[in-house]
């Protein structure tokens, strides 16, 4: 017993010799580094790189590439520490980089070239960036709680409580490791202002998809220049995969006079199944426009929606959608089963406020030092003799 308590006690400290904490100040005070440059080439994998936030909101000056597992973050908490530059992450098999707290607005992060072989992760929390650009193969993606001036690309991860104009997920070309995770896209505010594009295209066809309590609108308001536009563009889903759409918001104002809130022109994905349940929609056209390949046998379902507007459900199956006028409309208006109740375990509210993913799970009020959980997904209906299945995900503050 000695011996494997010793044997243990030797393991414990060699894994914390591998993990180390650096610093990046202003002017190297206190033996730090100058740049964050300096403190990746010196770190090794698993080490964090503690970045303080100049005086006078002044940057840190260069473009920052990250070649190794580490971990950026602020050295004050609550304050982002300012980049003037890009971001670029190289890719490597089981490679996990984590940003955090970072202000580059203006500024990019790309992943820049797709990997062979098995995953890696890339975690962005709590940051502000001009465009996130992680749409290469075998890249695992988890995006949380930030301002983005213009469109998130992926391949597969979670994409959550985030602020940003368009959401583009691609497909892998050469994947050799699909994940078993579906991509999630949970509680985002999607809002462009420019003609000619959507808010969240779905060009996948590896994944199923839950997209789940976001804002989806488009504000574009030129009167003069009318145009057509899809709030939600999906090409492609997994052969043979369940898909959840949510207790979304969907909105079209101003110039959009033919706005489709979910349109799948000629749509082949083989077997999948399309679930739009509890969302809350307010546009000039379709709701849900389901165009699907006659071979695909592709089965689209609206159940307990909520409808404003010249709105049509072109779909296999549809019960229970109305009108709303006013939010009142849609207080206890969505499925009353049970795997669908609000927090208060009260019946379903239609939009984002509705269901266990409404916004207060992703936009808690105050501000807090302890680890948040941004992210769980568990069954409410639990049965003797079965299989409880809970995924959760946090950060550390």
């Amino acid at each position: 017993m000695k011996k494997l308590v010793l044997l243990f006690a030797l393991c414990l400290a060699t894994a914390q010799a591998f993990a180390a904490d650096l610093y990046v100040r202003e002017f190297g005070s206190g033996g730090a580094h100058w740049t964050i440059t300096s403190a990746i080439a010196a770190a090794s994998d698993g080490d964090r790189i503690i970045i303080e936030p100049k005086a006078g909101n002044i940057p840190y000056v260069e473009n920052v590439t990250i070649d190794k597992s580490v971990t950026l973050m602020s050295e004050t908490f609550g304050v982002k520490y300012i980049l003037q530059g890009n971001i670029t992450i190289t890719p490597a098999i089981g490679r996990i980089v984590t940003i955090k707290n970072v202000d580059m607005w203006g500024y990019s992060i790309d992943s820049s070239t797709s990997l062979n072989g098995d995953r890696m992760v890339i975690n962005i929390f709590e940051s502000k960036a001009a465009s996130i650009n992680l749409g290469y193969d075998n890249i695992s993606a988890i995006i949380n709680n930030n301002v983005i001036g213009g469109e998130i690309k992926i391949v597969h991860g979670k994409v959550i409580a985030n602020n940003v104009q368009f959401l583009i997920v691609s497909d892998e070309t050469n994947s050799a490791s699909i994940s078993a995770d579906p991509i999630y896209i949970i509680a985002n505010s999607i809002v462009y202002y420019k003609y000619n594009r959507r808010g969240v295209e779905l060009n996948s066809d590896d994944y199923s998809y839950h997209i789940l309590n976001n804002i989806i609108r488009n504000n574009y308001t030129d009167v003069n220049f009318p145009i057509y536009s899809d709030l939600v563009y999906i090409s492609e889903a997994k052969d043979n995969s369940v898909n959840y759409i949510h207790n979304n918001y969907f909105k079209a104002i101003g110039g959009a006079f033919r706005s489709n809130g979910i349109n799948t022109p000629n749509f082949t994905s083989v077997n999948s199944i399309w679930d739009v349940r509890n969302n809350q929609f307010e546009l000039t056209y379709y709701s849900l426009r389901s165009n699907v390949d006659d071979n695909s046998n592709a089965q689209f379902y609206a159940y307990f929606n909520k409808y404003k507007g010249h709105t049509t459900f072109n779909v296999d199956a549809q019960a229970s959608n109305t009108t709303w006028s006013a939010t009142t409309d849609l207080v206890d208006a969505g499925h009353p089963s049970l795997e669908f109740m609000d927090l208060d375990l009260t019946t379903n509210d239609v939009g984002v406020n509705g269901g266990s993913h409404a916004w207060d799970n992703y936009y808690p009020a105050g501000t807090t030092t302890e680890p948040q959980i941004y992210f769980l997904d568990m069954p409410h209906r639990v049965t003797t003799g079965t299989t409880i299945d809970v995924k959760a995900a946090g950060i550390s503050k």
